[in-house]
């Protein structure tokens, strides 16, 4: 059975967490989004999630945070361990929603080659 969790544990929050990857950096982006790559010696993978003031207001840049999340909580099991992530959404989408934010999400960790 597939676990559809997304703990604590699997969060980047804090600034630290955030720099390291930022410093230690290997990228990829496409039209909307950028992808930050840093591998760790953990098994475990990390992620968190940026939107540019630039999007919107709090409301909208909310709601595409909690549509990112919830991409990721359900292809989690696809990407590969070891890793943090931060994914950063440069500019609004045309249309928000899962459907129209998704495919953009995973062709970044398509991209990326981090797919097993």
């Amino acid at each position: 059975m597939k676990n559809f969790s997304f703990s604590k544990k699997e969060h980047l929050l804090s600034f630290k967490d955030f720099k390291v990857v930022y410093q230690n950096k290997e990228f990829f982006n496409n039209q909307y989004l950028s992808l930050y790559i840093l591998a760790r010696e953990d098994e475990n993978k990390r992620i968190g999630f940026s939107v540019s003031k630039k999007v919107g207001q709090a409301v909208v840049r909310n709601k595409i945070k909690r549509i990112l999340r919830e991409i990721y909580r359900l292809n989690k099991d696809k990407i590969k361990n070891n890793l943090d992530l931060i994914v950063v959404v440069r500019k609004i989408f045309p249309v928000i929603s899962f459907e129209s934010i998704e495919p953009y999400f995973m062709g970044l960790f398509i991209k990326a080659k981090l797919l097993n």
